[in-house]
């Protein structure tokens, strides 16, 4: 599935990946209402489990795939699932919570999204700053002032209704 799609831009990619997103939200929150006994966190570990297993399935398919060239480097493998385990736990864990919790779920993804402004100013600023490490990142200013909207969306997403 990933090799026919291999091709289309990142914008399509992006957009259907977001379309998915919102269906996961949909399902989760339907789940939490219909199955109590089936919490925000049992729906995010089970949906996990489904990203891991299709994402051994997809790398597997691939022509260059060897076992050992799945984990090579060994320690960066090692630490980005250190990494994961912790901080992606943790992330992870309280959006499930958030997700469950909130009065509309979408609000929580859009919170979860000022991301956007933060990753975007600093990929550039690192990219300029220390490019043996990251990548030059393209910056534009419509790009930011599209970021900027996004980010006042989030405040707007957080300011308690009005009475």
């Amino acid at each position: 599935m990933l090799e026919q799609t291999a091709a289309w831009p990142w914008q399509l990619k992006s957009l259907a990946s977001t379309i998915i997103l919102a269906g996961f939200t949909v399902a989760m929150v339907w789940t939490a209402h219909r199955i109590p006994s089936f919490t925000a966190e049992k729906f995010l570990m089970s949906w996990y489990i489904g990203i891991v297993l299709a994402f051994t399935a997809f790398t597997w398919m691939s022509p260059q795939a060897t076992v050992v060239g799945l984990f090579q480097p060994g320690w960066v493998f090692v630490v980005v699932v250190g990494l994961g385990l912790v901080f992606g736990g943790v992330a992870n864990a309280w959006m499930a919570q958030s997700l469950a919790a909130a009065p509309n779920p979408g609000m929580v993804w859009a919170i979860i999204g000022a991301n956007a402004p933060i990753s975007y100013l600093a990929l550039y600023w690192l990219g300029k700053k220390h490019p043996q490490g990251f990548p030059e990142s393209d910056f534009g200013w419509i790009n930011f002032v599209g970021v900027i909207v996004i980010s006042v969306g989030l405040v707007m997403t957080m300011w308690p209704k009005a009475t």
